[in-house]
């Protein structure tokens, strides 16, 4: 296929929310771009815009870079297209967390786009958006706020109150509220983009997964589990049917999900859940999604009294830990203090004493979490010990 066929096939791909297609598409057409600095830049911003889709946020960084640099040469640093791969690689910025190199970037494609399109465009709305979703991770509310009502506002006058680009300033809205544990506001920003989605992607689109994703967090912070648990399903449903089970897409609703059942003390519902993750997550060398699960696991026997199974789980969890970076640190400490607790519930007194340094150096480090867990499980121990 020639880079005009991939390019056209790429784009129906994205727009049917088959990312890992346009993905693949975009990767061939990369090559046949290569002769052609203008094809390729825009090649690649597209590239990117698809990794950002899929959650790949480095490799959406890296791709943008690469884009930036090729178009700014090509069509000149005052450019619209350059301006757009500009907001994008902020966004890319943003969600790794490197705030100090998104701002900035963000900044730079707003000013951009006001100077070369004019302050009332769809695509000045864009850098607002992207600048709003910027504010909301950095927990600066009020400017968030700002930001995206002023962009809806601008969406709505230019594109009409249901065009499918509204939906996800609808869905940052709903983000915004919910990190402001306003749960029925962001549940109604929610249900409106589904809405918009729902009727302009059709029922099974992956950006429809996307928000019922926030629904459900919504109604789960507000202790509509059943509720929550519906949309949970659905949303895994829809992802199921575009991403393979280790991606993590996939592996956000099933700790989602496990983690409702733990919070209902559903136990045995919550243990399967989790093992189901920690093996998705291994075979998909997804080493945070594991350790996460290892540690429910851990901590599930504590609470189930069953020390016996705790004790032997735990102990090979630390095991498969110990090598690991210090990203795993806070898994190993909740783990070992875990460990505590099974001695504790089994009267071992002469392991617990054995375990107590390294259970006090957890404490020593003064993470009130890690305290409350010790607490209560030294109680749930020491009360299954006196019943025994």
């Amino acid at each position: 296929m020639v880079w005009d066929e991939l390019n056209k096939a790429s784009q129906t791909a994205f727009d049917a929310g088959d990312y890992l297609e346009a993905e693949r598409l975009l990767n061939l057409a990369v090559v046949e771009a290569q002769k052609d600095p203008a094809k390729l830049g825009a090649t690649l911003y597209r590239l990117g815009k698809v990794h950002l889709h899929l959650e790949d946020y480095e490799r959406a960084e890296s791709v943008l870079t690469r884009a930036l640099a090729i178009s700014g040469k090509a069509l000149g640093l005052e450019h619209p297209e350059v301006a757009r791969i500009i907001d994008q690689l902020g966004n890319a910025n943003a969600n790794q967390g490197k705030f100090a190199e998104a701002e900035p970037l963000l900044n730079r494609g707003l000013e951009m786009r006001r100077k070369l399109l004019g302050d009332q465009h769809a695509e000045v709305a864009e850098s607002l958006i992207s600048l709003g979703a910027l504010h909301t991770r950095q927990r600066n509310f009020g400017q968030a706020e700002l930001c995206l009502r002023d962009a809806l506002e601008m969406q709505q006058k230019l594109l009409g109150a249901d065009d499918v680009a509204i939906a996800e300033t609808l869905g940052l809205m709903a983000m915004l509220y919910y990190k402001q544990n306003v749960f029925a506001e962001a549940a109604r920003y929610a249900e409106k983009a589904i809405e918009i989605r729902n009727n302009a992607l059709g029922a099974n689109h992956p950006d429809v997964a996307m928000s019922l994703h926030i629904l459900a967090m919504a109604a789960a912070a507000q202790k509509e589990y059943d509720q929550a648990l519906v949309l949970y399903d659905r949303v895994l449903t829809i992802r199921q049917h575009y991403y393979p089970r280790e991606h993590s897409l996939i592996t956000s609703v099933v700790r989602a999900i496990g983690m409702i059942y733990l919070r209902t003390r559903n136990f045995a519902q919550a243990q399967s859940v989790f093992e189901d993750l920690e093996r998705i997550a291994e075979a998909g060398n997804k080493t945070s999604e594991m350790i996460f699960a290892m540690k429910q696991i851990g901590w599930l026997f504590v609470m189930q009294r069953n020390f016996d199974s705790g004790q032997v789980y735990i102990a090979r969890a630390l095991r498969r830990l110990q090598n690991m970076d210090s990203t795993a640190d806070r898994a190993r400490d909740n783990l070992t203090m875990s460990l505590f607790c099974c001695h504790i519930g089994l009267k071992d007194y002469l392991s617990a004493a054995k375990a107590l340094p390294a259970t006090a150096r957890v404490l020593a480090k003064n993470r009130m979490t890690d305290k409350q867990l010790f607490k209560h499980g030294i109680k749930t121990g020491l009360y299954a010990g006196r019943r025994g």
